[in-house]
């Protein structure tokens, strides 16, 4: 009984080391993704979704049309889908092992 608690111990740690394995792969691709970004949209980027303002705030901080705000994070995840489609792919394929 001992041997098989052991053992899916053991699962449980490669598990761990996988799962820790692909969140690394998918957090270099979202950097590498980010660094396709121009100045302006990796700022709008930040502050929405790490500083979590508001468009209005982000508008008011930045000294832009809250239009122009949503146009930068707009084409900002357009550019961030291209760049991350394939590794969602890839995070999918290496859920199922």
């Amino acid at each position: 009984m001992n041997d098989f608690l052991d053992y899916l111990g053991s699962l449980s740690i490669e598990q761990t080391i996988v799962q820790e394995e692909s969140e690394e792969l998918r957090n270099g691709k979202i950097r590498e993704a980010i660094s396709k970004l121009s100045n302006r949209q990796k700022e709008v980027i930040h502050l929405r979704y790490f500083q979590n303002l508001s468009l209005d705030e982000i508008s008011n901080l930045i000294v832009l049309p809250k239009q122009v705000v949503k146009n930068l994070l707009s084409k900002s995840y357009a550019v961030l889908r291209v760049y991350l489609k394939s590794t969602y792919l890839i995070i999918l394929f290496l859920s199922f092992f």
